[in-house]
This record gives C-alpha cells, structure tokens and sequence, in this order.
C-alpha cells in the first residue's frame, strides 16, 4: 500500500533550506550535534526543530518540523546538479525507505543561493518512525532513482529531534515559545542584531 504525502506552501518551502551546515549554525540557533547529523531551531518555521546533514557529494538532506503548516513534519533535500528545478513548482515524487511500501509525494522545487531542491511535508507521524528505523531513503522522479541516502545516524537525531522540540516548546534555547493563542500572530525569536524588529 503506497503512503502520501501533502504537499508544502512555496511560502514555507523557500524559508526550509540554507545552504551548508556552517551556514546553519551561524544564522539558525544550533542545539546538538548527533552521529552525523546537526540539529537546529529555524523560527521562520514556528519554531520548529530539524535535523540536517550535507553528504560527500555536496548534496544535503534536512527533516524536521513547521508549524506553519496542517502538516507539520518535512523532509528535503538539496543538489548542485539539479540546476533545471524551478522555485515553487511541483513535482511528482515518490520516496521509498528501504525496501518499505513507497511514499508518493508532491515535492515543491527550492533553490538556495545556487543550490537547487525539492521539499515535501507530511502529517503521518510514521514518517519520523521511517526515518529513524530504516538505513537508506530513495528518491524517485518520473521512475527513475534520484538518489540514495544513507540515513545513518537518525534514530539518534530524531531522539535529538524531538528532545529539542520539547524544549523549544517549554521556551528554552533562547527560543521564544509557540503562541498559544491559534488566532493570533505565530511568535518569533527576538532578534538581538536588530532591536526595532
């Protein structure tokens, strides 16, 4: 039986990704480091916590939550080589972990600086659950194999994941909280470079 995903706003999908790890822990509040994997706060996304990793190719792979979005959990993945994706278009993809039934996903194309992706949201929590326990994830486009990731290391980052949420949402971090009033505007980090923010 295939799973499937929902697709992101183009709004939320551009603000996902920034190019490198380095870029990461500079401009996003980095909580922990875990077999491979860094996790960070991005208050553009609610709050939300999210794991990244850049691999030997150049290419990166991030998951983590936004909630910004019905369907909070995401996943995306970032290559210099795939110069022809368009920003904010969507594309039919399918992902599959390990040999596990295959998840069909509307991916929305990103570009960050010259660093072009696709990024997928989703409200299954099996989606962590696949993340965490399974060692490759497989993208498919048109059919044909993207890539595959070796997603060593996750069971401990989505541990990390998840503990950097909760506290997060308990206001620690130097985080601001999430809102607790759904009608009102989401809460944001104070920016301390600006104080007229």
């Amino acid at each position: 039986m295939k799973q499937t995903f929902k697709p992101l706003a183009v709004a939320a999908a551009l603000a996902v990704m920034t190019l490198s790890n380095s870029a990461y822990s500079e401009q996003l509040p980095k909580m922990a480091d875990v077999d491979g994997w860094s996790i960070s706060v991005d208050p553009s996304l609610g709050n939300g916590c999210f794991a990244t990793s850049i691999f030997e190719d150049g290419s990166g792979l991030r998951f983590g939550f936004n909630f910004n979005q019905q369907a909070p959990l995401y996943i995306s993945i970032i290559k210099h080589d795939w110069a022809s994706i368009e920003d904010g278009k969507d594309y039919d993809v399918t992902l599959q972990f390990d040999r596990s039934p295959p998840w069909n996903a509307t991916a929305t194309g990103i570009h960050m600086g010259d660093f072009p992706g696709l990024i997928v949201s989703a409200a299954d929590s099996n989606f962590f659950d696949q993340l965490a326990r399974k060692q490759h994830v497989t993208w498919y486009y048109n059919n044909v194999a993207l890539d595959t990731y070796n997603l060593k290391g996750t069971y401990a980052a989505v541990d990390a994941l998840l503990a950097c949420q909760e506290m997060v949402n308990k206001g620690g971090a130097g985080v601001t909280p999430p809102s607790k009033d759904p009608f009102g505007p989401p809460s944001k980090a104070p920016n301390k470079s600006d104080p007229f923010a």
